[in-house]
């Protein structure tokens, strides 16, 4: 047989499955009978552009095919990573090197801006009939896979169709023709009526000259890692078969190896290491399907594998989907608990958390964005929509493999008009302020959005910033380490995820919680909406130490998401920290205790349960009973009082003096906030997050 690189000759013998050229009949013959396990296995027929005359090395699991490139200067390419050489010996040291070449295809396919081809080419589609009890009687199902990457796609059809896609001589039933499966699995072109057909089942319309492969379906699955990239799998004689009627995606055998060895978020280099000592060690991956519907990795010797498995086929099984369950196991229906958002699969499988993995998540999309860019003066109630949409939400960065659960999320309005605690902007001393506000020029992933974090004098603030609000992260946990304090944030400030520039932030995908999502559109359709929720309202006041004189101070525009959302779970504030005091003396407790009053006055004024918002001079004469004589909290309790005068109350609204006074009591009760906190990060990671049967009681 020729060698790579080497001209097609004149004459000679063809293959009649991959199409390959051989000088001689000796050699063709030899190819079949002798080669043909480690020679033939991919029809090059298969692929119309591999022409006679193109060579195939492999490498391990690594298939390298070398084609001819259009581009003279470069005239050969390796189809794994599509990288142009030269000359042939670079592609054959390339070739040997699986480091290089892991590294550029891994790198290819976890690439979040990398462009899908514009056309993809269907590759193959299985039709099996009655797959399912969930399909009428006369149905059969239509799964199609492209050459993009993309999973396949699964639809019922009608066995009308799927006899117009059988080969001669075999029939619709799929208990029939399998015996007979290779004579069935012959690629052929589809007249126009196919392929119309196939468009009108497949949301993808496939191209009109693609090629169509028919299989029956099979018990479990046996995916080749050299076509595993696209999501075409092929399938032996097995008895009922179930695993076709639903498309599940299954991961590659790369992927699954990074998986089963929790190196699927590290770096490339990595990657490439773990890969090449799992590859060596005698184990595959067994990719199996849980009563969940998620796809679960395992590892299995080889050999175990291959007992199972046709010669060609010999690296990753499937095992079915149960046709029946129990009535009373509603957890196993794949309707009610589908597969996680494109993206989470992976770091559901690096780091499982059942509590979180459970919630159905959805990546945010451009129809949000048109949902809520409305001018705030007459939709005041889209600010608080957007902080419920976002409490709960996913932050992913696709870089390096980080995530974060965001628990309680802050909304502060754009304008100073609107709210006084607004992000600053403009320039200072002749250069522009750093801000969360979107770039227009559509720079940003999720137009309209952009999450970064911002230096304060404290530390680091995560934003996600939009064009009329910016939202202050105030409470998370990362999703990709074991669950621990380490791992969980409370407070303005957030170390544990820092997005430190505009690249990093296009690298970041945000999934929001399904339930917050439809608990934000209710309240942006409500214009009389005045808060995100009808329990704990004072735990929705922001978590702030001054300007108590403006009326948005008093903002009920804090949101947490339905893991955390009990008031043992959200960061306590000036208006909240006093339910977790334990004694009823001290200056901290009667600070608190002033506070907790103002932020239930908030509430009744918000819901005009009283006419106006005020102090009343009983209260804090009560209140400062409980200060140490003498103490620092005691004078100013003291100032408080003479503040009244003859009054018996003191309005809070546009009172300069009453607002210093109280700014000076909030910053001695800083640090018993600071420290209740601290209680709060073993309340959510032991308790609310923490995995049910391991909770501590």
């Amino acid at each position: 047989m020729f060698e790579s690189g080497d001209e097609a000759p004149p004459t000679g013998k063809d293959c009649t499955i991959c199409i390959r050229a051989f000088r001689t009949e000796e050699a063709q013959r030899s190819h079949w009978f002798d080669h043909h396990q480690k020679t033939c296995t991919i029809p090059l027929s298969n692929n119309p552009t591999r022409r006679p005359g193109h060579a195939q090395a492999t490498d391990n699991s690594i298939d390298i095919q070398l084609t001819r490139s259009k581009r003279p200067s470069q005239p050969f390419i390796c189809s794994v990573c599509n990288q142009p050489f030269n000359t042939k010996s670079a592609v054959a040291k390339h070739s040997k090197s699986k480091i290089e070449c892991r590294t550029t295809l891994i790198r290819n396919h976890s690439s979040s801006s990398s462009t899908p081809p514009s056309a993809p080419r269907v590759i193959g589609a299985i039709i099996s009939s009655h797959a399912s009890t969930l399909l009428p009687e006369e149905s059969s199902i239509l799964r199609v896979g492209a050459d993009n990457g993309q999973p396949p796609v699964t639809t019922p059809i009608n066995n009308s169709v799927h006899d117009l896609f059988m080969a001669p001589g075999t029939s619709g039933n799929n208990s029939t023709h399998t015996k007979n499966a290779p004579a069935s699995l012959s690629p052929f072109k589809q007249s126009p009526e196919a392929i119309n057909t196939i468009s009108s089942c497949v949301p993808t319309s496939p191209p009109e000259e693609s090629l169509v492969f028919i299989e029956s379906n099979a018990g479990y699955h046996i995916n080749n890692p050299e076509k595993s990239k696209s999501g075409f799998t092929s399938t032996e004689e097995q008895s009922t078969s179930t695993s076709a009627a639903l498309a599940i995606d299954w991961p590659s055998h790369d992927t699954a190896l990074l998986r089963c060895s929790q190196a699927s978020t590290g770096a490339d280099m990595q990657r490439v290491a773990m890969l090449s000592l799992m590859t060596g060690s005698g184990f595959s991956p067994l990719s199996i399907l849980g009563d969940n519907g998620r796809v679960i990795d395992a590892m299995v010797p080889t050999f175990q594998v291959n007992t199972h498995a046709p010669g060609q086929w010999k690296t990753m099984a499937h095992l079915p989907i149960p046709t029946k369950r129990k009535w009373e196991e509603p957890d196993g229906c794949v309707n009610c608990n589908p597969p996680p958002a494109p993206g989470l699969d992976d770091l559901w499988n690096s780091n499982p958390n059942s509590v979180v993995s459970a919630r159905i998540f959805e990546e945010l999309s451009d129809s949000l964005r048109k949902a809520v860019e409305r001018d705030l003066t007459l939709h005041p109630q889209t600010l608080l929509a957007l902080s419920r949409f976002f409490a709960g939400a996913v932050l992913y960065n696709t870089r390096n493999g980080q995530a974060i659960l965001i628990n309680t999320v802050e909304a502060y309005a754009r304008t100073r008009w609107l709210d006084v605690h607004q992000e600053a902007f403009g320039s200072m001393e002749g250069m522009a302020t750093i801000t969360s506000l979107p770039g227009l020029n559509g720079a940003d992933r999720y137009r309209g959005f952009r999450p970064i974090s911002l230096g304060a004098f404290d530390g680091k603030r995560l934003v996600i910033g939009t064009l009329l609000a910016d939202l202050l992260v105030t409470s998370s946990v990362r999703l990709d380490q074991r669950l621990g304090e380490e791992g969980c944030s409370v407070g303005g400030t957030t170390t544990t995820f820092v997005i430190n520039n505009e690249e990093e932030s296009r690298a970041i995908r945000i999934y929001l919680d399904k339930e917050s999502m439809e608990a934000g559109e209710e309240i942006g359709s409500n214009e009389e909406a005045w808060n995100v929720g009808d329990m704990a309202i004072v735990y929705q006041l922001r978590q702030l130490k001054t300007k108590f004189h403006e009326p948005s101070t008093f903002l009920f525009s804090r949101a947490s998401g339905p893991l955390t959302d009990s008031h043992a779970c959200v960061p306590a504030t000036i208006f909240t920290v006093f339910d977790r005091m334990k004694t009823g003396e001290g200056g901290s407790y009667a600070a608190a205790a002033l506070f907790r009053a103002l932020g239930e006055k908030a509430v009744l004024f918000g819901a005009k349960r009283i006419d106006q918002f005020v102090l009343t001079r009983e209260m804090v004469e009560a209140f400062r009973q409980r200060c140490k004589e003498g103490s620092t909290m005691a004078n100013h309790f003291e100032e408080l009082v003479r503040l009244f005068g003859d009054l018996d109350t003191l309005k809070v609204y546009h009172n300069d003096t009453l607002n210093r006074l109280l700014e000076k009591v909030a910053d001695l009760l800083a640090p018993t906030v600071t420290q209740a906190n601290r209680n709060v990060v073993l309340d959510i990671t032991q308790q609310a997050l923490c995995d049910p049967k391991s909770r501590i009681s």
